[in-house]
């Protein structure tokens, strides 16, 4: 099993229909506060807007928003965390025209 430093950057271009793949296993959400965390930015600089913003904070609550102009939009709370200690997931997210699936 290989593990990527924290944070992990990848300088890459989405386009519509492109899909992301995250895999990973949580491992002991009982210590501290562990989250997983995914930014899309639209330009190479984290200054700049934030089209797609995930947040799960595992146990808890998933957070998905995003930021325009240096204001972040109103943010969506789900209650529900698919997400279980030493369980596997494939976290897929789909570039859609208007919208991330």
């Amino acid at each position: 099993m290989s593990f990527l430093t924290v944070p992990y950057k990848l300088p890459v271009s989405l386009s519509v229909g492109s899909c992301v793949i995250i895999k990973g296993t949580p491992i002991d959400s009982s210590v501290n506060e562990p989250q997983l965390q995914v930014d899309f930015y639209t330009e190479m600089n984290e200054e700049s807007e934030i089209a797609f913003h995930l947040r799960v904070h595992l146990g808890r609550h998933v957070v998905m928003n995003s930021r325009e102009f240096g204001i972040w939009m109103l943010e969506e709370n789900l209650h529900y965390v698919p997400f279980e200690d030493g369980k596997p997931f494939d976290l897929r997210i789909y570039v859609c025209r208007n919208e991330y699936e």
